[in-house]
């Protein structure tokens, strides 16, 4: 029985055990489980790492960054974002080599709805999932302004004003208001300049309706959640774990 599964911090209401479950289940999948397994530091991972069976594993908060530190490759879209969501241990005689990629990117990019018209964005947050999404719209060359409480952004809240929204006509929140339990925050935006024009994208699945996708909803604008990044981003982390590299196929 090969082993994946999920490392983080409060994991009782994770999406990815019944995700993978079903799928395991959907398309006869055999020989796969999926586990999850909270720790207290990243550095409680090496101890995973010994385990043989366990081929891949997926990284949620609080460990994204910090597990950096315990991969012996980086891929490229993990040295731009700076977070890792997936990891692939691949097993050679007594040797163990880790691979770090991020799959929120892809998630995103492939979640994201068609626009007649190429948008600008307002990425709201600049943390972790902030990179990912700035690494995405970067893809596909979309302008975008990060806004942000701290000083890591290019806007604070208070600067936004009528026609920075008017421009703007994605606004993605990379986040946490809005989580469950926390229902009724939000980022703090000018609801009342949005209109038909624009496009709410929140991250967070749970709820699937935030507060502010209801705003949104409220001034006529279109409304994503995350779950259909979520599941995107699910799909790319089990190709990545089953696929087969040259040395593989060259062992037998």
């Amino acid at each position: 029985m090969k082993t994946l599964g999920l490392i983080g911090k409060g994991l009782s209401h994770t999406f990815s055990p019944s995700y993978f479950e079903q799928k395991f289940e959907r398309e006869s999948i055999r020989g796969f489980e999926y586990k999850v397994f909270e720790l207290d530091s990243a550095g409680d991972v090496q101890n995973l790492f010994k385990t043989q069976s366990i081929v891949g594993l997926n990284v949620t908060i609080p460990f994204k960054r910090d597990i950096l530190e315990f991969c012996d490759i980086i891929s490229e879209e993990v040295t731009a974002i700076g977070a890792a969501n997936t990891l692939k241990i691949s097993r050679q005689k007594h040797n163990i080599e880790v691979t770090a990629h991020n799959t929120d990117y892809i998630g995103f990019l492939n979640s994201l709805p068609q626009f007649e018209n190429k948008p600008k964005a307002l990425v709201l947050g600049s943390g972790g999932s902030s990179k990912a999404v700035q690494f995405a719209l970067k893809k596909i060359n979309v302008e975008y302004l990060i806004v942000s409480s701290s000083d890591n952004g290019d806007l604070k809240y208070d600067q936004l004003g009528r026609d920075l929204i008017n421009e703007h006509n994605l606004i993605v929140n990379t986040t946490p208001l809005g989580m469950y339990p926390n229902i009724n925050a939000k980022p703090d935006i000018p609801f009342e300049y949005l209109d038909e024009k624009h496009v709410l994208y929140d991250l967070i699945y749970n709820p699937s309706e935030t507060e502010f996708l209801t705003k949104g909803k409220h001034m006529g604008c279109t409304c994503f959640n995350g779950l259909e990044m979520l599941k995107l981003q699910a799909e790319e982390s089990w190709r990545i774990w089953t696929e087969v590299s040259n040395e593989e196929l060259l062992q037998g």
